[in-house]
């Protein structure tokens, strides 16, 4: 299951991936894989996965498409396999999903408490544009120079929503882009080459 997540993490479209596995075969690409990964150590970290902080979970949907792979978990009895006990709950809107308090298992060992952890931005940061662009750079879908801030701008059209936003009485953000942290690392808007390189996992130029 790791050899397989990790392979797919760095040819990400299936038929190149395909094509590269029956070009080296599974165990050469596994072999030269293993010389930047540890792949044997990730193995063992996941044999050796401890055991579910919280067994007895209670989630809150709402009843829309993506949220059909929790809803399915439950009759099709994943969570069961993986040692949980789920109570999935359809609930009428966000604000009743939401945890009031804030307190929450990070799910490294620690409780954390975070008012504002799961919070509403509405507003198209480019920012956030220029991140999922990174991404897609990173793992090969987008080639060659790119123009991040000039593709974020025509897309996410945050100019647009600011006017919309004064016309209904609301302050829009003085500026259309922030940084940012994503699992802990900071992401800034400014120099989205360099944090691309700074990933030691990504697929080869």
């Amino acid at each position: 299951m790791v050899e397989s997540a990790v392979v797919r993490a760095l040819f990400p479209e299936d038929e190149q991936r395909r094509a590269f596995l029956r070009a080296v075969g599974a165990s050469t690409a596994l072999a030269a894989i293993s010389q930047f990964f540890p792949l044997g150590t990730a193995i063992e970290a996941f044999a050796q996965a401890a055991a579910p902080e919280k067994r007895d979970l209670k989630v809150g949907f709402i009843p829309i498409t993506c949220a059909t792979p929790i809803i399915m978990a439950h009759p099709m009895g994943f969570y069961t396999k993986h040692g949980l006990n789920v109570e999935v709950v359809k609930t009428a809107g966000w604000a009743v999903i939401r945890d009031k308090t804030g307190t929450y298992a990070d799910g490294l060992g620690s409780v954390r408490t975070d008012a504002r952890r799961i919070d509403f931005d509405p507003f198209p940061w480019e920012s956030f544009a220029i991140w999922i662009l990174t991404q897609m750079k990173r793992w090969g879908q987008i080639k060659g120079d790119v123009n991040y801030a000039n593709v974020a701008r025509q897309v996410y059209l945050a100019t647009d929503t600011a006017r919309l936003m004064k016309e209904v009485g609301l302050t829009p953000p003085t500026t259309t882009s922030k940084t940012f942290a994503v699992m802990g690392k900071m992401f800034d808007p400014a120099k989205p080459e360099d944090y691309v390189k700074s990933f030691s996992i990504r697929r080869a130029a």
